[in-house]
């Protein structure tokens, strides 16, 4: 959905929230006629439908809460956001939700003339799923690879479900974090320019984000790891090839795995996998130059 730049986060609110747009009530919990001590039920307001059984503490932030302080972070940020697109996705029950949005009006161009839109992410789950999660980030649109920043808290905010889950905070933080973008494309070019002579140390950056300690530690498992093996494939037969031995061309090695690689059969919530290669790839990310 594309919205005029002048109105668009007053015409995003205006459709209200699509399938997120419930609110989640709570209970005390029994058994057997009897109060369960420190626990409460969630449920949806609308269909009654019971989501999860939870901590007495357990701190309830409703999608649309997350969808709001998105919007409201967008909309302070003076960014250009002509042509802004909105994703809201739930599952069949409503206990997850992921909502997403592109601005393809605010571009960099990174080292090898891809282009980049600026993008906003935020994760919230009633079942246990995952933790509350709002972002900050790019992809490469040309080859849709997803960007991962390597600034830390000013570009992500993470929370359990708890008592200190705030929603000011992470408004905050994601507001402080908006003009990273220039700063991450500086990087980038930084990257772009910096050599990897020998592919141990590549492989060494491989190993680290499909969950080893290094290299060595790899080889000396006797492990086979489908997670090295694409990046190391990606980074022989396509990166290296365009970008050069480089930094840059293990970066997107890595946010190729990242974004692109299958899951296994157990990984069947695949935008769960992907931030958790993501966090992965950002761990890795704190080796290369100017990573602080």
């Amino acid at each position: 959905m594309y919205y005029n730049y002048d109105n668009a986060i007053n015409e995003l609110r205006s459709t209200g929230y699509g399938s997120a747009g419930f609110n989640v009530v709570s209970s005390p919990a029994f058994y057997l006629g009897k109060q369960i001590p420190n626990k409460k039920v969630l449920y949806r307001n609308d269909t009654q439908e019971y989501l999860n059984l939870v901590s007495s503490k357990y701190r309830v932030v409703e999608h649309h809460q997350m969808i709001d302080t998105l919007r409201d972070i967008i909309e302070a940020s003076n960014l250009n956001t002509k042509g802004i697109q909105e994703e809201i996705t739930t599952d069949t029950k409503g206990s997850k939700c992921f909502v997403k949005y592109t601005l393809p009006s605010h571009k960099i161009i990174t080292p090898d003339q891809d282009t980049a839109d600026l993008t906003f992410l935020g994760v919230n789950s009633f079942d246990g799923t995952f933790a509350f999660y709002l972002s900050v980030g790019a992809r490469q649109s040309a080859c849709m690879n997803g960007q991962v920043f390597t600034s830390g808290a000013a570009t992500l905010y993470k929370s359990r479900h708890c008592p200190a889950l705030s929603l000011d905070k992470g408004s905050e933080l994601l507001q402080n974090g908006v003009n990273v973008l220039d700063n991450e494309n500086h990087k980038w070019h930084i990257w772009s320019k910096t050599s990897l002579e020998d592919p141990r140390e590549a492989y060494n950056m491989f190993a680290k984000a499909a969950g080893f300690r290094n290299l060595t530690d790899y080889l000396s498992s006797e492990k086979s790891s489908k997670a090295f093996d694409y990046m190391r494939k990606q980074y022989y037969e396509i990166y290296r090839p365009r970008l050069g031995t480089n930094y840059w061309a293990v970066y997107n090695s890595l946010t190729d795995w990242s974004t692109h690689a299958e899951g296994t059969k157990k990984s069947n919530n695949l935008t769960l996998l992907k931030m958790r290669r993501a966090s992965k790839v950002a761990e890795t990310l704190k080796e290369f130059p100017l990573a602080a």
